[in-house]
């Protein structure tokens, strides 16, 4: 603008000197018309003359077109014009609304004249130009009501005579277009690359062909080129090449979703010819990739102009080899055309919808009539799939004067079929349509719902089968408000429960009508309807509800309901607005659970604003057999019966008329009638937040928690009586209850008394006590609120009755005695308390196990603001523990009774001190010292600042000069040295080693992290070196490796890799001898037995590989074999899984007597289960005979083969005795039937030489039978292991001159044996001395 008021400023100085002048002439008679005319003629050369003017000229033009635009703003710099018809621009910026339209650099344009036809035009350049097509957009919406307007006032015309083809299409010309960088810009196209562009045209110009070349290169990125030329061949006839490429994955392909790896590569042949007023164009070719085909695009096109009309003869689309064809005319008023589709791929559409990603579109469509409503004809079909489920449509559609008619549309999606007809009117805006659904399976429902994203989270449970027999929906009328007829049938059935299900609806968008709703079947029934106004947002629904004999275990599935038996009949409305329905139920229900009748009644109505329950009453009824309650059972301060106080001078309140009283007396009342109930009443407003309700238990018995699920010791067993109120706010109700309870639990008795009052954060105790055993109490009495804290607790228990309830190990014998006190206000609470534990426990002085005292004693007391904490533990005379710690504790006490706290409870800070010794060799007495060996001192200090939130620690643990001794193992570490320092960031073990006493070190090191707001990381490392661990006489060998475990407290995995070598396994220490004899004392366990793992194990992941490569061997009775493989350790540290194999590298095992060489065999290991594949061949005077031994560790299979082929009798007959099956004695006939039922059914059968052996605790035990010349002749054989190397054995026959003959084996090493032997009969001398050597090979 300032350059404007100075181009004003210069002008008006001009005009001033030129009038100045002009005076003088008119002042001497000059003509005042040749004044104005010289005065117009030196107005147009200043602006058509000089550079400034036209400068000038073209800010005034540009001034004008923003006050014509609102929101359109014209920025230039640097304009420059050498001549008329030439502009330069440095910089010239188009706004529009704010937004830039165009923005362009050294812009230039050069035109050669100003007509409209011819247009002919130099030069168009630009270094940098930049278009915005969304503000282009909204430009022209800005300016279309105008010309809109306009166009109305003026009268309309008929130009068609004047209208001409070189009317519509001017001779022009374009020397030269050079955009070094154009950069368009659209939300709906992102990421257009930026491209140079260079081209010229000629068309009908000076006599010259016509002709376009044109050049579009993308500056960086995927090397996008576009090429076209096109010349004049012929005269009319034009003819166009171009082509298009790219690299792969770039911006063109992108939006052709070309597959990954494909560049585009596309080309195209058109030419057009002019006859008279009509253009012909032949598609000679287009080829283009597309998603993941190739287009092939074929054809010609006749055009007229003047009317406008289009006609084909056929244009042919080729996808992979199929062809599809459009063929026809459209023109301004009319439309005649065939459309056949050839199973187009859906992925074309991928541009467009993202839904169907397979299949094939096919159609035959005939379009014919007057635009813009045509008639239209044809068939469809779509064969696809949608989330994984199979998608197919076929149907026939005719439109005839804007009626659409649906002949057939079928639809088959997931399972589901639906048959779809009837018409809709566009003219008037009305439907007439069916619907219908069929024989639809759960599965199919099933499979329905996981298909579609508003449905996928919907599950019907796997019990649950059924069929929807039909659902037919008809819909006629205005298509804004049609009116909707539905009927449905279906039947359903889960577990033993059997319905049949019919209901039907009428109605429109402005309501419904339920009429007719039946669910039908031996044990349920429902009756029931209602309207449901759409318009008016209310309803009104009425159902009838009937059940007989339910039984929720079998026909629900509801294990805990056991013994549960239902019936009941009721009613249920709901009427009013949607916001605010009324509810109305009346519920009368009988049945059976465990062995009580029960009678259940009562009523509620109301709304959200207020619901009312009325007389909701159950009773319990058990013949009379209900356990009541005495007063005489209850003891306590609060009970009818007054009992001496406890230990400690505790002062007991007066004894005085209590609520307990009158509960006690009315629970004794209705238990002599055999009378148990639950009765309720009372108002809830849960719009106003509260509620004022009454509870009330009489004879209660404790087995009905197990019909909710919840678990229970099995030997718990009891009545509760209560009396209870809740008034007040939801969110912070006031409670008063008054409990009675008795019972048996471990076939003691127990009982619970109390009442209990709860308002406004202050609590109230009186007399709670619990009794159980006659000598195990517990009893609180006292308040605590916000001014004042006075609460005191007091107990003791039997460590004989308790000590399997504890979480640790502690003697049978003892007792556990408990004083505590709360007193002070929460701004100064006073502690104190003492929990001592004292009992005998065993110890092992001098060599012996005595039982001397123990007694464990955790005293508490306020000093100040802090709480003081000691632990202190004795064995004997000697100190095993001795620990304090100081805690900041006034600000929690003050947080729990704020009205509104200021800051949550981690945010409150943290003041700890603690530090203490603990001598292990006491410490080891806790546990068994018969199995625990322990020695050393462990050191500790921790100081901890922060908040409760975030602590931060700071000390230290220490243990040194320690040793360990597990002697059920043999295993045994000595010069344990630990050191780890904890600090606020991290735990980290400075020195971590011991030595194996057999052999061998462990070391440990590493730390564990603590980052702000985030989990714990740990990374500690565990190194074995040759650590012989495994000491037992069934087990020796030595481990060496390492294991790390790197992660967070929420996710961590230990790797690592562990040799066992050497490792020596005897079986006969593992089996024993003989069979010993276990004395089982059986134990009543109490509840569920869940295991239990620390939570962070189910967090840690296992990847432990655990090798056996040399060195490993497995002997002992009969067995001599060595081991290689690999197991490998996986799943979590919670439930390890293991899985590999041990291959058996050489060896023997003995079987049914005979020693068979092994020759193939394996032992796997996959998801904790062992499977066992071992071959062996025993070798004979006639044959040999092969055993296979398969299966798992709870189930093995064993199975005989010979060579030469012979019968399993046979075989076995040959292991058993040598000799066979018709030369066997009858004794040996019933061990060889004995042994074939054992094989055959995997368990021991009568075996009478077998059950000798073991009633003579005999290891062998062989009677051998021989024909001869004699007789029949018998030999009897004893064997014994005497230990573990030693083995005897006696030798006798029938033959009475045939002496007792004695052999003894002694194993010195694995590979040397010592052999003492007997003289047999006829030989000379006491016997023979052999020593035997043996080697693997």
């Amino acid at each position: 603008m300032s350059k404007l008021g100075a181009f004003s400023l210069s002008f008006l100085r001009a005009l001033r000197a030129f009038l100045h002048g002009l005076w003088r002439p008119l002042r001497t008679g000059g003509s005042l018309v040749s004044g104005l005319c010289l005065l117009i003629l030196l107005s147009l050369v200043y602006f058509l003359g000089t550079e400034q003017g036209r400068v000038n000229l073209t800010r005034t033009a540009f001034y004008a077109a923003e006050q014509a635009i609102d929101g359109l703003a014209i920025e230039a710099e640097g304009i420059g014009s050498e001549r008329l018809g030439a502009w330069f621009f440095e910089r010239l910026r188009v706004d529009f609304q704010g937004n830039t339209l165009a923005e362009a650099s050294q812009l230039e344009l050069t035109l050669q004249s100003f007509s409209r036809n011819p247009i002919n035009i130099e030069r168009i350049a630009a270094e940098d130009l930049l278009f915005n097509l969304d503000v282009l957009t909204e430009l022209l919406n800005s300016l279309t009501p105008a010309e809109t307007d306009t166009t109305q006032d003026e009268e309309p015309t008929d130009n068609t005579e004047a209208t001409s083809w070189e009317t519509l299409l001017p001779s022009f010309r374009l020397g030269a277009l050079q955009l070094d960088r154009l950069q368009v810009i659209s939300r709906k196209v992102t990421d257009i690359p930026a491209v140079s562009v260079l081209g010229s045209t000629l068309y009908r110009w000076e006599g010259q062909p016509t002709q376009l070349q044109l050049e579009v290169r993308e500056l960086n990125g995927g090397d996008l080129q576009f090429i076209a030329e096109g010349r004049e061949q012929k005269p009319g006839q034009f003819f166009l090449d171009f082509s298009a490429s790219e690299k792969a994955q770039g911006f063109i392909g992108r939006l052709l979703h070309l597959p990954e790896g494909q560049a585009l590569d596309a080309r195209g042949k058109i030419s057009l010819r002019r006859r008279d007023q009509q253009v012909q164009i032949d598609i000679e070719s287009l080829s283009t990739p597309f998603s993941q085909h190739r287009l092939t695009l074929t054809g010609s096109l006749l055009v007229d102009l003047l009317p406008w009309q289009v006609r084909t003869d056929g244009v042919w689309l080729q996808v992979d080899g199929r062809r599809s064809t459009l063929s026809g005319s459209i023109s301004a008023d009319n439309i005649v055309a065939d459309l056949h589709l050839n199973r187009l791929p859906i992925t074309l559409s991928r541009p467009w919808q993202n839904l169907l990603n397979s299949g094939w579109f096919s159609a035959d469509v005939k379009v014919s009539g007057s635009l813009p409503l045509p008639n239209m004809s044809g068939q469809i079909k779509l064969n696809s799939r949608y989330r994984e489920q199979p998608l197919d449509l076929a149907g026939r559609v005719i439109t005839e004067q804007g009626i659409v008619r649906l002949e057939s549309l079928e639809v088959a999606f997931a399972g589901a079929q639906i048959r779809t007809a009837g018409s809709i009117d566009t003219e008037n805006k009305t439907l007439d349509m069916r619907a219908a659904v069929q024989e639809l399976g759960v599965e199919e429902i099933r499979r329905l719902l996981l298909s579609l994203p508003q449905t996928e989270h919907i599950t019907i449970p796997d019990d649950f089968s059924g069929t929807l027999h039909q659902l037919q929906v008809i819909a006629k009328g205005p298509w804004d408000n049609p009116d909707f007829e539905g009927d449905l049938s279906a039947v359903s059935a889960y577990r033993n429960l059997q319905n049949e299900l019919t209901a039907k609806i009428d109605g429109n968008l402005q309501g419904l009508t339920i009429t007719d709703f039946t669910l039908v079947g031996d044990k349920l029934n429902a009756l029931g309807g209602g309207t449901v106004d759409i318009e008016a947002k209310t309803l009104n629904v009425q159902l009838q509800v009937d059940i007989r004999n339910l039984n929720p275990k079998e026909d629900l599935g509801f294990a805990s309901a056991k013994g549960v038996t239902l019936g009941a009949q009721g009613q249920v409305g709901v009427e009013g607005p949607w916001s605010n329905p009324r509810l109305s139920t009346s519920l009368e229900s009988d049945g059976l659970v465990h062995e009580y009748r029960y009678n259940l009644k009562g009523d509620a109505s109301g709304n959200l604003e207020k619901l009312d329950l009325q007389g909701l009453r159950l009773e319990l009824f058990a013949n009379g057999t209900v356990n009541h309650f005495g007063t005489g059972q209850f003891r306590g301060p609060q009970s009818p019966v007054i009992i001496p106080s406890m230990e400690k001078g505790a002062v007991q309140p007066a004894q005085s008329e209590s609520r307990l009283s009158s509960l006690a007396e009315e629970a004794q009342r209705l238990g002599r009638q055999g009378i148990a109930l639950i009765e309720a009443h009372g108002v809830l407003e849960p719009k106003s937040d509260r509620l004022q309700v009454g509870v009330s238990a009489r004879n209660l018995p404790l087995s009905l928690v197990g019909v909710l699920g919840l678990p229970l010791p099995n030997t718990l067993e009891g009545e509760v009586s209560l009396d209870g109120e809740i008034n007040g706010a939801l969110t912070s109700p006031e409670v008063r209850a008054s409990v009675l309870a008795q019972g048996r639990y471990r076939h003691e008795s127990w009982q619970l008394q109390g009442a209990l009052d709860y308002a406004d954060k202050s609590l109230v105790v009186e007399g709670l006590e619990f009794l159980w055993a006659g000598r195990n109490q517990l009893w609180v009495h006292g308040s605590l609120n916000e001014q004042r804290l006075d609460l005191q607790l007091q107990g003791r228990a039997s460590l004989e009755d308790i000590s399997r309830e504890l979480p640790v190990t502690t003697p049978e014998q003892g007792d556990i005695i408990l004083h505590a006190s709360i007193t002070g206000s929460p701004r100064q609470p006073q502690l104190e308390g003492e929990l001592r534990l004292s009992g005998y426990a065993p110890r092992r002085e001098r060599g012996r196990v005595q039982v001397q005292p123990l007694s464990v004693a955790l005293e508490w007391h306020t000093e100040g603001d802090s709480l003081q904490a000691t632990l202190v533990a004795d064995h004997g005379a000697r100190r095993a523990i001795d620990s304090n710690a100081k805690l900041l504790i006034s600000p929690i006490f003050a947080q729990l009774f704020a009205d509104n706290p200021a800051e949550p409870m981690g945010a409150l800070p943290l003041q700890l001190t603690s530090s203490g010794t603990a001598d292990l060799s006491v410490v080891a007495e806790f546990m068994d010292p018969r199995v625990h060996v322990m020695h050393g001192l462990l050191n500790f200090s921790a100081d901890g600042t922060g908040t409760l939130g975030e602590p931060r620690l700071n000390g230290a643990i220490e243990l040194s000069e320690a040793s360990y001794e597990h002697r059920s193992s043999h295993t045994r570490i000595a010069n344990i040295d630990f050191y780890a320092s904890l600090t606020p960031g991290e735990w980290r073990i400075e020195r971590g080693s011991a030595k194996v006493v057999d052999g061998g070190t462990i070391n440990l090191g590493g730390a564990v992290f603590f980052p702000a707001r985030a989990p714990a990381k740990m990374d500690l490392s565990l190194s074995l070196n040759r650590a012989h661990l495994l000491n037992t006489p069934g087990v020796r060998g030595a481990i060496n490796g390492q294991a790390t475990l790197i992660g967070t407290s929420e996710s961590a995995e230990v790797v690592g890799r562990f040799t066992l070598r050497p490792l020596a396994v005897q079986i006969e220490q593992w089996i024993g001898s003989s069979v010993p004899e276990i004395q089982v004392t059986e134990v009543q366990v109490d509840g569920l037995q869940v295991e239990r793992t620390p939570p962070l194990l189910s967090k840690v992941g296992l990847a432990v590989e655990i090798v056996l490569d040399q060195q490993s061997y497995v002997r002992g009775l009969g067995l001599n074999s060595q081991l290689r493989g690999q197991v490998d350790i996986h799943g979590t540290a919670a439930k390890p899984e293991a899985s590999g194999k041990l291959t058996i590298v050489r060896g023997s095992f003995d079987l049914l007597g005979k020693k068979f060489d092994l020759q193939d065999g394996e032992i796997r290991f996959e998801n904790n289960e062992v499977a066992v594949n071992v071959e062996g061949v025993y070798e004979y005077s006639e044959g040999e005979i092969t055993a296979k031994i398969s299966g798992n560790a709870a189930d093995l299979d064993i199975n005989f083969s010979s060579d030469p082929s012979a019968s399993q009798d046979e075989i076995l007959a040959q292991l058993l005795f040598g000799k066979s099956l018709s030369d066997i004695s009858p004794l040996q006939a019933v061990r060889l039937v004995s042994v074939i039922r054992s094989l055959q059914t995997g368990r021991a059968a009568l075996d009478p030489v077998a059950k000798t052996r073991e009633l003579l605790r005999l290891d062998t035990l062989n009677i051998e039978h021989e024909e001869s010349d004699e007789g029949d002749e018998y030999a009897l054989s004893l064997g014994k292991y005497i230990t573990n190397r030693i083995y005897v054995e006696l030798q006798r026959s029938t033959d009475p001159l045939s002496p007792w003959q004695a052999e003894m084996q002694i194993e010195i090493r694995d590979n040397l044996n010592l052999e003492f032997k007997t003289a047999d009969e006829g030989d000379s001398g006491s016997g023979s001395v052999e020593l035997q050597w043996k080697k693997d090979y």
